[in-house]
């Protein structure tokens, strides 16, 4: 298994601390516009090719007891307690 293999697995293609308000992109995604007000957690994913991909995103340092409002490329993805899954999976449309 390669290093990018292990760190994909534990941090996902873009991880992000939620309670430090900050991402990182793990593959050749990036992160543009993060910004993390209460339980809103807004950001925009930019990819270098236009295509569909799954995006796996995993969330770290985060409130178990807030249920999160996620919004990905200013569209509504839903409400999620990461205190059951910290591992979210998005469907990047282009």
């Amino acid at each position: 298994m390669t290093s990018l293999s292990i760190i994909q697995n534990k941090y996902g293609d873009l991880f992000i601390n939620v309670n430090e308000k900050w991402g990182k992109a793990i593959n050749y995604f990036w992160i543009e516009n993060l910004s993390i007000e209460n339980n809103k957690i807004n950001f925009n994913i930019i990819q270098p090719e236009n295509k569909t991909e799954e995006i796996n995103i995993v969330f770290g340092n985060y409130n178990p007891e807030i249920k999160y409002e996620l919004f990905i490329n200013n569209k509504r993805i839903g409400e999620y307690n990461f205190n059951q899954n910290c591992k979210i999976k998005f469907l990047l449309n282009k």
